[in-house]
């Protein structure tokens, strides 16, 4: 075998290595060049990076922030739910994870439960 058939089997590029997956527009572009695409291109990078992030997001940020966001969240709700008469609807538009729409509900409803 010669060195370039060596080298294009040892990476699954070579003769019988089969197809490979195609990449995803977040794997095709550095995440530095994300603020450059448009359209499309743009919006399957974001996607897919959120797609990635979403799983470990909360946990992560928690860690980084040691726990500040999570005080920041709790103040936040804390100072809204003085505010808030019974039967009350919130709509949370930017919900991310989901995190505070499910603290809320959990902790405002056992204070003003639903009609």
């Amino acid at each position: 075998m010669t060195s370039s058939a060596s080298a294009a089997s040892a990476s699954g590029s070579g003769p019988g290595a089969g197809p490979t997956a195609p990449l995803s527009s977040f794997d095709a572009h550095a995440p530095s060049e994300g603020f450059r695409l448009q359209g499309a291109d743009k919006l399957a990078f974001v996607s897919e990076m959120f797609d990635r992030v979403a799983p470990t997001y909360d946990v992560l940020n928690h860690f980084i922030s040691l726990g500040q966001t999570t005080v920041w969240r709790l103040l936040a709700l804390s100072f809204l739910t003085r505010y808030l008469t019974r039967g009350a609807r919130v709509l949370d538009v930017g919900c991310g994870t989901g995190w505070v729409s499910w603290y809320f509900r959990r902790r405002c409803c056992n204070r003003h439960p639903s009609p």
